[in-house]
This record gives structure tokens, C-alpha cells and sequence, in this order.
């Protein structure tokens, strides 16, 4: 909170200082008495002028009041969980989701009949054709990992692209409203405690995301 600036005034009016003036005699005869009184070579010495009294200091500017708060609340993420981009958003990735998990399996499957096949065939291998074989058989194990971790990155990569569209869209959309009502914050809804529901802006956020932002088109990194 700002200080609060004096506003009294200031005006203060400069006294009129008067100067002693030493009486003297008015008889011309008195004066040269005085005069010749005085040792050779002084003077008579003049009264002194008193300094002027220093002006006064300027008034300091007053402090420009506080902005009053105008504050508005959006629950961030139910709009974007809500919205028509989102949702069309999950069921791309969904599909990708399951298109994935049946090459996976695929891979799994090969894995698993390549050991069952290694071990039927133990029995009738010398040691180090069975040490070859369990090489390549690791090697094939390794393979599938890493297919199935870049399979898990590219859906995660595709997950991040799409949400971070409607995110990007969804802050234009609220800096917009805030600039046309000069709103000067805004709270997250799990921030606030309690407010009046008159604060709360996040359906008119999501109806202007679904105008603006129908739909997304998720994009799969090759």
C-alpha cells in the first residue's frame, strides 16, 4: 500500500526582517564628538544585513494510487480435457495407441518362439553353436526393446504436439478476453479456494477454444 502524500499547503510568506538601525545623535556637535572619541584609523562599522530565510522545499508529487485488482479464474485443465480438439486429440492417439500394441505383441511373439525354438534345439547343438545361437538370440531380444521404446517415444512426441496446440490456442484465446476487459489476473481454479462463480470465465474460454480450435490432427513422428 502507498504511502499517503500530505496535501496541506505549503505556502509559507517570507517575514519582513527589520534592521536595527543605531540611534544616533542628531546634533551635528554630538556626532564630531563621537568622531574624534574614536581611535585613528577605525571605521565605523555598518550593521550586517541578516541572510534571507531559505525558500521553502517543493511539495513532493503525490504517489499515483494502486491498481485495483480485476481478477477472472480459469479452471485450465477441464477446458482443455473438454474441448472438441482434445477429444479428437484421444481418439487419433488411441487408434495409434492399439496399432502399436498389436506390433508389439508381433514382436513379443517372435521373441519368445526364437527362445522356445533355442531351447528345443539345445540338446542336438554343441556348445558353441548353442553359444551362437544364444548371441543372436540376445541380439534379437535388444532389437525388440528398442523398437517397442521408440514406438512408446513417437506416441508420447505425437501427445506432446497435439496438446501443446490446443494449449497455444488456449492462451491467445484468454490474453484476448483479458485485454478486452481489462482483466489484470488471472487464477487458476485449484488456486482459489472460494470465490463467486461471476470470477469464473472457463466456459466462456472452452466455447471460444471449440469455435477457434475444432479439431486437431495428430501428427506421428517418423
Amino acid at each position: 500500500m502507498h504511502a499517503t502524500s500530505d496535501r496541506s499547503p505549503w505556502w509559507v510568506r517570507a517575514a519582513a526582517l527589520g534592521f536595527a538601525i543605531v540611534a544616533l545623535a542628531t546634533a551635528s556637535t554630538v556626532t564630531a564628538q563621537q568622531q574624534q572619541q574614536r581611535p585613528p584609523g577605525t571605521q565605523q562599522q555598518q550593521p550586517q544585513r541578516p541572510a534571507a530565510p531559505a525558500a521553502p522545499a517543493a511539495p513532493a508529487a503525490p504517489s499515483a494510487p494502486p491498481t485495483a485488482p480485476v481478477i477472472a479464474i480459469v479452471d485450465f485443465p477441464a477446458v482443455v480435457r473438454e474441448s472438441n480438439a482434445a477429444k479428437a486429440a484421444t481418439t487419433q492417439l488411441e487408434k495409434i495407441r492399439q496399432t502399436y500394441e498389436t506390433e508389439v505383441q508381433k514382436i513379443e511373439k517372435a521373441v519368445m518362439d526364437a527362445d522356445q525354438e533355442l531351447s528345443r534345439q539345445r540338446p542336438t547343438l554343441t556348445p558353441e553353436q548353442f553359444a551362437q545361437k544364444r548371441r543372436e538370440f540376445e541380439q534379437k531380444f535388444q532389437d525388440a526393446q528398442r523398437a517397442v521404446q521408440e514406438r512408446q517415444r513417437k506416441l508420447e512426441q505425437a501427445y506432446g504436439q497435439a496438446w501443446a496446440q490446443i494449449e497455444s490456442r488456449l492462451i491467445k484465446i484468454i490474453e484476448e478476453m483479458i485485454k478486452a476487459r481489462g482483466i489484470n489476473m488471472v487464477l487458476g481454479k485449484t488456486a482459489v479456494v472460494i470465490a463467486e462463480t461471476r470470477f469464473d470465465m472457463s466456459k466462456e474460454v472452452l466455447n471460444r477454444l471449440n469455435v477457434e480450435l475444432p479439431t486437431v490432427t495428430v501428427q506421428v513422428p517418423k
